[in-house]
């Protein structure tokens, strides 16, 4: 078995971890505004929301993504600025 190969197919196994974690996270923020659509009015337009999956090494890249938007003097939440 070519090493490379593993290394790629395990990179790609958990980038396609992080989008299913990214995408439930997203689903579960969606219902929350959906209930309580008050929350609504804590996101500056223009905001990003950057997502919290509950998996710290994903989180750590959202925390970057976070991190890099800022830089660029975009607006950030995380969902737990905005769930009460």
């Amino acid at each position: 078995m070519n090493t490379t190969n593993f290394n790629l197919d395990e990179i790609e196994e958990t980038r396609d971890e992080q989008l299913l974690a990214n995408a439930k996270a997203a689903g579960q923020f969606i219902d929350y505004l959906l209930e309580n659509p008050e929350s609504l009015d804590k996101i500056p337009n223009g905001s990003y929301v950057i997502l919290e999956t509950g998996n710290s090494e994903f989180d750590e890249e959202n925390l970057r993504l976070k991190t890099r938007l800022e830089k660029q003097n975009e607006t950030t939440l995380w969902t737990s600025e905005i769930v009460e």
